[in-house]
């Protein structure tokens, strides 16, 4: 073989898939990056293995998601996110006037990059709207169950065409389509699953090309992105995924051991996880088994055997759950930013410190192994720190009680939350290295290594 092509192999043999990528959408938009679920293009599906070539969609086709989301690139600089059941039609695939129809469903579009001359035109019913800057922007279809059309602009700024005059919708606002046009505030804590979803592909694409344009590392191990108002770890892998969807909807079962029965189900079954739970519905353990469910980025609820937990509010910055039987273990870590409300029987408490909390409904009790409580009982409030019990039956005045009682639910927590941190990117913050190879919690105590049970050494009150 000649030097020359030797160095030709060379070149091709070097170049990564997001550089590849960006040579595909060079002259043509619509190349499918990135899916999860079923992807059909004009109601032809795509195999998982032809997802490897790289599908590029032509002018007029439509592209439908169905159990899972997609990545589509519109140029070099811009890349289109669809949420599950979304139907997208692209009417012009070339780079310098990309025309896109948003039929059903929701998408992102972030544009990090618009050369001079080039158009991307975004359709959503009888409104156009033209991305005029770099930026991130969302639109979501009217649905028959009740939700209007609207476009709503993160960072950038948008040219609307359609129903009356030209508008434009800057950064910071929202458009609701129907009859007429509403423009106002943009709630920046209306978050979804799919927003989160379309933040981590965000953060990754951003690591596969090694730089950090609009991910910036905050000094703490953690990357944020300003516009997607969402914050991941150096290296998120699938845990820390399925936390930080837990952000957009509290009630996400991370973790089963044994059997139990979900939601309002007639029968036993094997959890698969991730898992919503969903308001009102129930989350019971057998006799065998135990659970993790996460109440929000940083607060972790773990079910013991022979318990049932409900979610009441599933919202993730004030999730409300209520321990019809058994025990639960809430962990509250230092980076935990919701307001968490805990029913058992007719007492009401509210936690208001990162801490760990054990909640009995036989015992009516609540052993605070640290932080802080609130607990409203008969019409009287109950304030409860470290080291200290509450009677959830009835209104006493907390007393202290031995906290090297550890019971199986406890040492278990200590094993997870372990696990969680090592795992997950500094997910549960609150563990510190205490020396070499040693990691130590307030409340746990001391863990060594990853592996075997854990070496408990609790604080004492």
């Amino acid at each position: 073989m000649s030097s020359v092509g030797a160095r030709v192999i060379l070149i091709l043999a070097v170049l990564s898939a997001p550089v590849f990528a960006q040579k595909l959408v060079s002259a043509r938009a619509g190349t499918i990056y990135f899916s999860e679920g079923a992807v059909a293009i004009d109601g032809r599906n795509i195999r998982a293995s032809n997802l490897d070539r790289r599908p590029q969609i032509e002018d007029g086709q439509t592209l439908t998601l169905t159990g899972g989301h997609g990545e589509v690139l519109l140029g070099a600089g811009a890349v289109m996110w669809v949420a599950n059941q979304s139907k997208v039609k692209f009417d012009d695939t070339r780079v310098a006037d990309v025309r896109v129809d948003l039929q059903e469903g929701a998408a992102m579009v972030e544009v990090k990059s618009m050369p001079a001359g080039s158009h991307l035109r975004f359709r959503l019913g009888e409104t156009a709207a033209d991305l005029d800057r770099v930026g991130l922007y969302r639109f979501d279809a009217s649905r028959a169950d009740g939700p209007v059309a609207r476009i709503r602009v993160y960072e950038g700024l948008a040219s609307l065409n359609g129903i009356g005059v030209k508008e434009l919708l800057r950064e910071g606002q929202q458009a609701t389509l129907s009859t007429r046009r509403d423009i106002a505030k943009l709630d920046r804590k209306e978050i979804d699953e799919f927003h989160y979803w379309s933040a981590l592909r965000s953060f990754q694409l951003e690591t596969e090309t090694g730089t950090h344009k609009r991910w910036h590392n905050n000094n703490d191990w953690m990357f944020q992105n300003a516009s997607f108002g969402v914050e991941f770890p150096d290296r998120p892998n699938g845990s820390a995924r399925a936390m930080y969807l837990a952000a957009s909807e509290a009630g996400l079962v991370n973790a089963v051991e044994g059997s139990g029965i979900l939601g309002n189900a007639e029968a036993n079954k094997r959890v698969r996880v991730p898992y919503r739970l969903g308001r009102n519905n129930f989350l019971r353990m057998e006799k065998s088994g135990r659970a993790e469910v996460f109440l929000g980025v940083g607060v972790v609820a773990r079910i013991a055997e022979g318990s049932q937990l409900r979610m009441i509010d599933t919202s993730p910055g004030s999730p409300v759950v209520r321990l019809d039987e058994g025990t639960v273990l809430i962990e509250v870590s230092s980076m935990a930013k919701a307001k968490i409300r805990v029913r058992v029987a007719d007492s009401v408490t509210d936690l208001l410190k990162p801490g760990v909390y054990e909640f009995d409904a036989k015992a009516g009790s609540l052993l605070v192994y640290g932080g802080e409580s609130s607990t409203l009982v008969s019409d009287v409030d109950e304030r409860a720190r470290t080291g200290q019990v509450v009677n959830l039956k009835e209104p006493v005045t907390p007393a202290k009680f031995d906290m090297t009682w550890q019971d199986g639910l406890f040492k278990w927590a200590a094993l997870r939350s372990f696990q969680l941190y090592t795992s997950t990117g500094w997910f549960m913050a609150d563990w510190n290295e205490s020396s070499r190879g040693k990691f130590k919690h307030k409340q746990y105590g001391e863990r060594t290594g990853r592996g075997g049970p854990p070496q408990l050494r609790p604080r004492r009150g």
